[in-house]
């Protein structure tokens, strides 16, 4: 497999917002606590305003003139989630399910780890579902470490749905 990672340009907004999509479908079908639509359909809207920040950054995996996974990077300051230093974070990671493979995420990481080292960040940090344990082997492998683990409990009625948050 020879492939390419670049720089998202305009032009690759559809791509990444499919891309997206794909990316919001394959985890939250997966995710026990997800009760919304899987009908997707402001990618563009977001990524449009992520390609033009000058904060963010989307690397593209590019095989045969064909995008097949991208990354999204944000340059944050300190905050109450990370508070130590300003740090980068790993919005989103995805790659074409016919494609995947360490080396394409690999490859991926990295230019986004390659970025947040240029813009001065000493502190690079993702969230990973926990059923998502490739990611989370993969961001091991690169040197992340847990920081916080954040626990859930469904707290539900005797209808077993959960109740609504009241107003």
């Amino acid at each position: 497999m020879s492939f390419a990672i670049r720089t998202a340009v305009p032009d690759d907004l559809p791509l990444v917002a499919e891309l997206w999509r794909k990316l919001s479908i394959d985890q939250l079908s997966k995710d026990p606590y997800y009760r919304g639509s899987f009908e997707f359909s402001s990618g563009e809207e977001q990524f449009y305003e992520a390609l033009r920040n000058t904060d963010c950054r989307i690397f593209m995996a590019e095989e045969n003139g064909a995008v097949i996974g991208f990354i999204e990077i944000w340059l944050y300051p300190g905050d109450f989630y990370f508070f130590a230093d300003d740090y980068a974070y790993i919005l989103h990671l995805y790659v074409e399910e016919t494609e995947r493979s360490f080396k394409t995420a690999f490859r991926l990481y990295k230019a986004a780890e390659e970025w947040a080292m240029e813009k001065g960040r000493r502190y690079l940090a993702a969230d990973v579902f926990s059923h998502n344990q490739k990611v989370v082997k993969l961001l091991e492998h690169v040197g992340l470490s847990i920081y916080r683990t954040r626990l859930v409990k469904p707290l539900t009625g005797g209808d077993g749905e959960g109740h609504e948050a009241a107003d």
